[in-house]
């Protein structure tokens, strides 16, 4: 009995070379796998990447939209928004450092300090800076004392002015390194803000 359990003449087995050639038929399903698993984690990192820019801009507009729009069209800098883009806007507002709307005894706003946002296109940083104002000689005088870093990831802004009418384009950019396409690094924004007072 025991001669028959290891007579093994007629028994078949696999040669050295189907062996070698089932062990790289499994490697390379694994590695298509594994690359697989990779340009999807890419994918969905680059999604991640777009979506992050895209808020980024919403958040940077939404917030000078909302402190634009209670200025004034008399009330804004530089005067060649009217003719070519700017890369900085200069404009009144009439919330004092409490966020405390100012109004004279006249029912009208009265302008308490001066709102800059600039890009800094060397450190690709937007700035909000908060200005006094001097106008004892008739013209504006701007002096900054406070300014704080808005977006350490803009490569554009600009401005322009229409009338009653400010218009802003913004470029964000994510990094590069999570996206596959260069052009899902960027996202641009524009939009139109019309001022109230």
């Amino acid at each position: 009995m025991l001669s028959k359990i290891l007579d093994l003449k007629g028994v078949k087995s696999f040669s050295i070379i189907e062996v070698l050639i089932g062990i790289s038929v499994g490697l390379i399903g694994a590695l298509a796998g594994y690359a697989l698993i990779i340009s999807m984690k890419q994918y969905m990192a680059g999604g991640s990447e777009v979506v992050r820019t895209q808020q980024e801009a919403r958040v940077i507009l939404e917030r000078i939209t909302r402190e634009l729009r209670e200025s004034s069209p008399d009330k804004v800098w530089p005067d060649s928004l009217r003719y070519s883009d700017s890369d900085y806007i200069i404009f009144y507002t009439p919330r004092n450092d409490k966020r405390e709307f100012i109004v004279g005894t006249d029912g009208r706003p009265r302008w308490q300090r001066a709102i800059r946002y600039r890009l800094d296109s060397v450190s690709n940083r937007l700035l909000r800076d908060q200005m006094y104002i001097s106008d004892a000689t008739g013209i504006p005088i701007f002096s900054t004392y406070h300014s704080e870093v808005v977006s350490k990831n803009v490569e554009k802004l600009l401005f322009r002015r229409d009338k009653d009418l400010v218009i802003i384009s913004i470029r964000t950019f994510g990094d590069k390194n999570k996206t596959k396409n260069m052009a899902d690094a960027f996202t641009d924004l524009n939009t139109r803000i019309k001022m109230r007072n």
